[in-house]
């Protein structure tokens, strides 16, 4: 299957990354592991993301806000 990558927000360790693929597509939410030196995926998500449900896994409000200011509309 192929993934296309859109814009990719990244605020402290968090990251969002809009992607498609031939079925749909999303706003992918990461976290950046400091100790392994890699991304992981959190979430794929399924739309646009809201700050509380960021903030519900896992990302702090102001990281957030922020993730989300810098996403096209």
């Amino acid at each position: 299957m192929q993934v296309t990558l859109g814009t990719n927000i990244v605020v402290d360790t968090y990251s969002l990354q809009l992607w498609t693929d031939p079925h749909g597509g999303g706003e992918a939410l990461l976290t950046y592991d400091t100790t392994q030196n890699k991304w992981t995926v959190v979430s794929w998500g399924g739309g646009a993301w809201s700050v509380e449900s960021l903030v519900g896994e896992g990302v702090p409000h102001n990281t957030a806000t922020a993730l989300l200011a810098g996403m096209p509309n």
